[in-house]
């Protein structure tokens, strides 16, 4: 196996990653793809350069063998001072690893515009959050796409908060110096959604149509700013110049 790659890890096939593998093949970064919903074990890191965990339907509160071994595993690598990126699941994955509760939301969010008919945003935690390498050139504002019904705790000290949400306090943290987690979907593409609106049962609930159409209107500038912060992940993780 090559140095210096990306290892992907899929906790369900439908969740893939997107912008991500866009952002991979622009640069011309290997990478890895491990899918536990079909059966794959968990990757070998050796020479993995970056770690990133996409979402899925399961909890970081789950007890199953996968999702401790999820746990300790992220536990271990970002302990390690190495790269990582979770969305979603990822996310609280990482957070869970670091100590942190993960615990159900008060809203569910889901799709681009929430209950009230406003846009789904991430909002950046002022200016330190906004020098922060993996938002540069993103302003404090950015378009989302959501699909998840829990959140994490925050705790000083252990996990600093980059940004927020009107529904959900942390949808973006870091622990230590570069390892993040995006509770927000950043790497959808209209492909990708069109294949969860005909599975994901949450998704199907919540009138297709519409939220394929408000996806589109948004697609532009939520794709531009999705590839920023992926590129601007791969830079920091020495990966690209």
């Amino acid at each position: 196996m090559q140095d210096r790659y990306v290892q992907i890890v899929q906790n369900i096939s439908r969740e893939g990653p997107g912008l991500i593998k866009q952002v991979l093949g622009d640069h011309n970064i290997p990478h890895q793809i491990t899918d536990y919903s079909k059966g794959d074990n968990w990757p070998d890191l050796d020479r993995a350069s970056a770690l990133i965990i996409l979402g899925g339907p399961d909890s970081a509160n789950d007890t199953t063998l996968k999702m401790q071994r999820e746990v300790k595993e992220v536990r271990d690598w970002v302990e390690g001072g190495n790269p990582y990126l979770g969305i979603c699941l990822g996310m609280q994955i990482l957070a869970k690893a670091a100590g942190a509760e993960v615990q159900k939301n008060h809203v569910q969010e889901i799709g681009v515009i929430d209950p009230y008919g406003y846009p789904y945003e991430v909002i950046l935690n002022g200016p330190r959050a906004g020098t922060d390498p993996l938002f540069e050139d993103i302003p404090s504002h950015v378009p989302v796409f959501h699909l998840h019904g829990e959140t994490v705790s925050f705790q000083p000290g252990k996990i600093r908060w980059l940004a927020g949400g009107k529904h959900c306090l942390n949808q973006v943290i870091k622990v230590g110096d570069n390892a993040y987690g995006l509770q927000g979907h950043f790497e959808m593409t209209p492909q990708m959604l069109d294949v969860l609106l005909e599975i994901d049962t949450d998704l199907k609930q919540r009138r297709p149509k519409r939220i394929r159409d408000d996806f589109s209107k948004m697609y532009a500038q939520y794709s531009r700013f999705g590839y920023q912060i992926f590129s601007n992940f791969m830079r920091l993780a020495d990966l690209t110049t």
